[in-house]
């Protein structure tokens, strides 16, 4: 019981919190202060702190209840309350909007965004692009507005774990955790690492074949593996994510090999050598030319 009220106190600050970013967006100059001391932000923090303390306490063996057991780590709580969010970054209010927009699923804004000639490919602080948070959210028509203006599908997603995420650029790990729950999704598992996913990875995860094709269309890269070394085709879930895949991954092998085929047309190895390998002329046409035995 308890829990939940927890969660819906939580979720209506939070709710409270996006309003007030939107009101601030209006303004021509948005601040990381403005939006990181607002109230509703913070009493999100120390609910979910005081929440975990509590149910702590609970979970006790021992029956009594002293102040001291309940005093410090209530303390340590309701510090939170001065800490400031720096999961912003070097704050672009533009950046926030297009991320918010491709969130929300509004893309009117996000079209005007792309006009007013926003980057498309910059990263949010935590390491997530534009066209990762449309794939995992399932909004095709963003997918489609940023592919067809610029947008990378292949660059890999930086956000590691949140614990490491807050260790290695010195953020809250709850903020950090929040942040990708609230900003990117809330449906991937908190232990896991997603470092190096491409859009079509989490395309892949969610299981939507029309996001997809779209990406592989706009000449995502099936074969990119993330730091678990996984592709996109490990993740697949139904028969028919699977066989776009394999005939995509099949299709784009053929197409590398062409490529690599042409550029040794256009550029000999005898050429290639030569940069690599200086006052070696005899012995570099002999392998060019491919007239050597092996001993």
């Amino acid at each position: 019981m308890f829990s939940k009220l927890c969660r819906r106190i939580q979720r209506r600050t939070l709710s409270n919190f996006q309003t007030f970013v939107r009101q601030k967006q209006k303004q021509t100059i948005v601040t990381p202060n403005q939006i990181y001391s607002n109230t509703f932000y913070r009493y999100s923090l120390v609910i979910n702190q005081l929440e975990n303390t509590l149910l702590n306490i609970l979970k006790r063996r021992n029956t009594g209840f002293s102040f001291k057991t309940f005093a410090v780590p209530f303390v340590g709580s309701l510090a939170l309350i001065g800490i400031k969010a720096n999961c912003s970054g070097n704050f672009d209010a533009n950046h926030l909007r297009l991320l918010e927009a491709v969130k929300d699923k509004d893309n009117t804004t996000l079209e005007r965004l792309i006009k007013s000639g926003v980057d498309l490919n910059k990263r949010h602080q935590l390491g997530w692009t534009a066209l990762q948070v449309a794939a995992i959210n399932k909004n095709l028509k963003a997918v489609e507005l940023l592919l067809k203006n610029g947008a990378d599908p292949n660059l890999g997603d930086d956000y590691t774990h949140y614990l490491m995420m807050a260790r290695e650029r010195g953020f809250n790990a709850l903020q950090v955790m929040l942040a990708r729950e609230e900003e990117f999704s809330d449906r991937l598992n908190r232990q896991s690492t997603f470092q190096g996913c491409t859009a079509l990875h989490y395309a892949v995860l969610i299981d939507d074949a029309a996001i997809v094709r779209a990406l592989l269309e706009a000449g995502a890269d099936p074969t990119i593996e993330n730091k678990n070394g996984h592709k996109p085709v490990d993740y697949v879930k139904s028969e028919n994510v699977s066989q776009v895949l394999h005939n995509a991954e099949n299709k784009f092998n053929e197409v590398k090999e062409a490529k690599e085929a042409e550029e040794r047309r256009k550029f000999p190895l005898e050429q290639r050598l030569k940069q690599f390998i200086i006052g070696q002329e005899g012995a570099i046409n002999t392998v060019a030319a491919g007239n050597y035995t092996i001993p």
